[in-house]
């Protein structure tokens, strides 16, 4: 099952922001889109969901070209977690359960039910389930987006930032969290990241976008400090820690 994003541009008023970019996901697996701010991490997000429509490139699953599919249908295959979606006044159990909204005609059934269950439980959440929204901590909260992205039951699930605005210890447990249930369920993934190491310590794949376009892509040997200068405009040293890649500023 991979799901691949082929020659996708994209262009504001005729400035072009996304030129040709090609990759491929494979299940089981977290890939993260890198850049610095403005260079088409997120409008690449809302392309693959289909939030931004476009005529450049096409959207590939089990070979399947799933590029012009209805919202509803896609909304059974792709999942997206953005930057902060919060539903107001909404019970955790609430909150997830809007995730099985492509499935719904009339009524939610045991089976719907069941799903929020098990995978609320399977996150963790299980003791603040009847707990607004509003009164969760910021790390709790992105576990909830990622429950309703999951109960979506997708094939793909994209996330835009999850760690933003949280401290270290709930990136480490969010992204932990996300990387075993990837595992488990075999879902393909994607998220964009703007902390180097952090993404260096969790993705099995990285792509670094550079001017709209891909600079380099596949595992961690794309961090070098020539990468991260051409990509990020930083001079850094690169050292190895725990078999993994960490910049180290000048």
């Amino acid at each position: 099952m991979t799901f691949s994003a082929e020659h996708i541009s994209h262009s504001y008023g005729g400035k072009q922001v996304l030129s040709d970019v090609s990759f491929s996901l494979e299940p089981g697996e977290l890939t993260t889109i890198m850049g610095p701010n403005g260079v088409g991490k997120t409008t690449l997000m809302k392309r693959l969901v289909g939030i931004l429509p476009g005529t450049g490139g096409r959207l590939v699953l089990d070979g399947q070209d799933i590029t012009n599919i209805s919202p509803r249908e896609r909304a059974r295959l792709i999942s997206y977690v953005p930057q902060r979606s919060h539903v107001s006044g909404s019970t955790v159990f609430e909150s997830v359960l809007l995730g099985r909204r492509p499935y719904l005609s009339w009524n939610v059934n045991e089976e719907d039910l069941d799903m929020v269950d098990s995978i609320i439980s399977s996150i963790g959440l299980e003791d603040i389930s009847e707990k607004k929204v509003d009164s969760i901590s910021g790390g709790e909260y992105q576990l909830v987006q990622i429950a309703r992205a999951l109960v979506q039951d997708p094939r793909v699930i994209l996330l835009d930032e999850p760690t933003n605005n949280l401290d270290v210890a709930n990136q480490e447990n969010v992204l932990n969290v996300l990387k075993q249930l990837i595992s488990e369920r075999n879902v393909c993934a994607i998220m964009t990241n703007h902390d180097i190491n952090l993404s260096a310590r969790h993705s099995d794949r990285l792509v670094m976008l550079k001017d709209g376009r891909i600079y380099a892509s596949g595992g961690k040997e794309v961090i070098t400090s020539q990468s991260i200068k051409d990509v990020y405009g930083m001079d850094v040293t690169v050292e190895t820690v725990r078999g993994n890649p960490m910049i180290v500023p000048v």
